[in-house]
């Protein structure tokens, strides 16, 4: 099972404070002076200065590091401190000496105008400061949500009719992972969370589709908080009641499959980690049946409604590896048939129906980590390129835009990202647009009140997942 990647130490601030005490000093007691026969009087004691001040770059955004260095002398040859505050950002030491003091800034968040101060001080509680600035801020296009009351990844976000937006299970690592049973709905009148009825069972890698009754079908996922369990099982959310009722169970258990919304309001799963087979749900019924199943097994695939009716199921990994493969299912006969295959296999990539009725597929890992696109055209069952996203980037977030733009949205290259792009289907091209507040790998993204609403995704620090939604407007 996937799981995500190792944890590093990270300690977020919205103002932050920490004190150095230079090395190579016995003590902080001021050396002999009137007071201390041998020293120079009060009165003529002066604070220390700076003879060096450095700053490894002049602009910034949220997610990038900026080296501070200082160096200090004291007439008085007393001991000194340096102490770091900054108005936004974390802190991080890299060195501290009898004379100088180098210092990590990372900025967090956008907006404001951050500063980064230090302040140095001798054994006579004298001091000099001295800030720092920057000549470009970025700009804000990201609004936080107000914080989830479990912060997680590998959730699942679905848009009801209402205007909410209903998250469901995930995981969080506290010592151990922890598979979750919680959901939360957002209000976006309020930009609040709220604890909604929890599922029946813990799920991750499972899937959520909005029905055409307006409730929410949840199916499959797993379960390892003590022994690794694949669910079969499935169940229906109703936002009137908020309350969730059994929709049967799937022949199969599975976790890492797709469930698509058909033109006739089923809904048809499709592969999962080491499955081929596929099923469709009957809301009339609330049953399950069997439909045609793929060739081989396949999982971290795409699966999207074309205007025809038919799915069209994109990459994926296929006998270990990724594939450029791509398969149609017809809901008539509930069966497979051969598409052109992409240019380049990916898997852990996004498709996106544009209102042309073509499909724009997205990054992913093929040999390495993607930046390539491509566009599906369903009347010619073929493929052409889409230009190169400006970040390589697998696992992220896209959703369609009402200007008929294509938002793409964190993600992991390498480490998980706080940029974002636009496509543009007009001219074909990609542009970066402002940073996230939090890095995300496997975010989700969902349209609401006309807005793109980015949630969960792990930050890539240690035991710290991104603890707010954000909403995007350009």
């Amino acid at each position: 099972m996937r799981r995500p990647l190792p944890r590093h130490f990270f300690l977020p601030f919205a103002a932050l404070l920490l004190s150095f005490t230079a090395c190579g000093s016995d003590s902080n007691t001021p050396p002999d002076g009137p007071d201390n026969p041998g020293g120079p009087p009060t009165g003529e004691r002066k604070p220390p200065t700076f003879t060096e001040v450095l700053q490894s770059a002049t602009t910034t955004a949220p997610g990038k590091t900026v080296t501070f260095e200082v160096t200090a002398s004291d007439p008085q040859n007393s001991a000194l401190t340096f102490t770091w505050s900054a108005t936004s950002g974390s802190i991080v030491e890299r060195e501290t000496t009898a004379t100088r003091s180098k210092v990590d800034w990372t900025l967090t968040s956008c907006g404001g105008a951050p500063t980064v101060t230090v302040v140095v001080t001798n054994a006579y509680e004298l001091s000099t400061s001295t800030s720092f600035a920057f000549a470009q801020l970025p700009t804000c296009a990201w609004v936080a949500t107000g914080p989830l009351g479990t912060p997680r990844t590998g959730l699942t976000a679905t848009a009801l009719p209402s205007g909410k937006v209903l998250i469901t299970g995930g995981l969080i690592t506290r010592t151990d992972l922890e598979y979750l049973s919680s959901t939360e709905l957002y209000d976006p009148a309020t930009h609040s969370w709220s604890a909604a009825a929890p599922l029946s069972v813990p799920r991750y890698e499972h899937t959520a589709t909005l029905l055409s009754s307006g409730k929410v079908l949840v199916a499959g996922g797993v379960d390892a908080s003590s022994s690794t369990t694949v669910h079969a099982s499935a169940e229906l959310y109703d936002p009137a009641t908020n309350t969730w009722s059994a929709a049967g169970s799937m022949a199969t258990a599975r976790q890492g499959h797709t469930a698509t919304l058909l033109s006739s309001g089923k809904v048809l799963v499709v592969a999962g980690v080491g499955r081929a087979t596929a099923e469709e749900y009957d809301p009339a019924t609330n049953t399950w049946s069997p439909a045609a199943a793929l060739t081989a097994p396949r999982d971290l695939h795409t699966a999207t409604l074309l205007p025809s009716g038919k799915v069209l199921v994109t990459g994926g990994v296929v006998d270990t590896v990724a594939t450029a493969s791509a398969v149609l299912y017809d809901p008539t006969n509930r069966s497979w048939s051969p598409a052109a295959p992409m240019a380049t296999a990916r898997s852990g990539h996004t498709a996106t129906l544009l209102p042309s009725g073509k499909l724009l597929v997205t990054g992913g890992s093929g040999a390495s980590t993607l930046a390539s696109s491509e566009l599906y055209d369903p009347a010619t069952n073929s493929w052409a390129p889409a230009g190169a996203m400006v970040v390589s980037r697998m696992q992220h977030a896209a959703v369609l835009l009402p200007s008929g733009k294509v938002l793409v949205a964190g993600g992991r290259s390498g480490t998980p990202v706080t940029s974002a792009e636009l496509y543009d289907p007009a001219a074909n091209t990609w542009t970066a647009t402002d940073f996230m507040n939090w890095p995300r790998d496997r975010p989700i993204a969902v349209l609401s009140s006309q807005q793109a609403l980015i949630v969960g995704g792990y930050t890539g620090k240690n035991l710290d997942y991104a603890t707010a939604g954000e909403l995007y407007s350009p």
